[in-house]
């Protein structure tokens, strides 16, 4: 009777088991389709949206400085911008592709991501304070998902600063690190949300969606370096993108590291 009753427990507890894995397995299916259409309406929704964005800022800047709807213009770019934020970069970070490694200058980069964010910071009216240093060294990365990193940090600093804000960029060369700091001079966050700026929709009570920073974070831990995030003085946010000088420079050369093999023909020779 002991083994009947024991051998009734296992076959209940196995089909509950059984029973847990097909639902597992149906909702697992489920996300998926959610996750197939989710990802087919952000496709379609980002070319309304960069129209959206593209008609407003033309408005925007066909308008005098005086215009009463400007203010208005500029919200509406900014929120549109916004949007398409929020619907490309989940797609670029479900599918970044293969690295493509080039040994490129950091100021470079840094450079390119102030170029295309050019016209925002114009039209924020936003002090840009930009320092390159001229003795950073030569890096082997992958500059277009770099480039989108540092692209993310600037982003994040301007839709953190009011009209008028300032924005510093700099790049320095610390030993053995290659570092760019952007800071702005926002209001600083709480002490317990500066920490989670690089989580996911990590409090819902932060007014821009930090999913740039955390495919930003994930970028740079991909190139071996760091994004740490501070508040010092006048500055609410200090944003550090630290990348490894001395672990590129094995990376860069490791292929000619190759013991050279001896000369037969001398050899024979002698």
């Amino acid at each position: 009777a002991i083994e009947r009753v024991t051998d009734g427990e296992a076959l209940a507890r196995a089909r509950s088991a059984l029973d847990d894995a097909r639902h597992a397995q149906a909702r697992e299916q489920r996300l998926a389709t959610l996750g197939e259409h989710t990802a087919r309406f952000a496709r379609e929704a980002r070319h309304p949206l960069a129209s959206i964005a593209a008609f407003a800022r033309r408005v925007h800047r066909a308008l005098p400085e005086d215009h009463p709807d400007r203010e208005s213009l500029e919200i509406v770019v900014r929120e549109a911008e916004r949007l398409e934020r929020m619907v490309v970069e989940p797609l670029e970070a479900a599918n970044p592709g293969p690295p493509r490694l080039k040994v490129e200058n950091l100021n470079t980069l840094v450079q390119e991501a102030i170029t295309r964010r050019g016209e925002a910071l114009v039209r924020r009216r936003v002090r840009l304070l930009k320092r390159l240093s001229g003795d950073m060294p030569a890096l082997l990365l992958d500059p277009e998902r770099l480039r989108r990193a540092i692209e993310a940090l600037v982003d994040h600093a301007l839709d953190r600063v009011g009209v008028g804000g300032r924005v510093r960029i700099e790049t320095r060369r610390s030993g053995t690190t290659a570092l760019f700091e952007l800071a702005h001079d926002a209001e600083g966050e709480p002490g317990d949300l500066i920490e989670q700026l690089f989580v996911p929709f990590a409090s819902a009570t932060q007014p821009v969606p930090t999913l740039g920073l955390s495919i930003a974070h994930q970028i740079v831990r991909e190139h071996g370096g760091e994004l740490r995030v501070r508040r010092e003085g006048e500055w609410g946010a200090i944003l550090s993108l630290a990348l490894p000088i001395a672990t590129n420079d094995d990376r860069r050369h490791g292929a000619d590291r190759r013991r050279p093999r001896p000369d037969r023909r001398a050899a024979r020779v002698r």
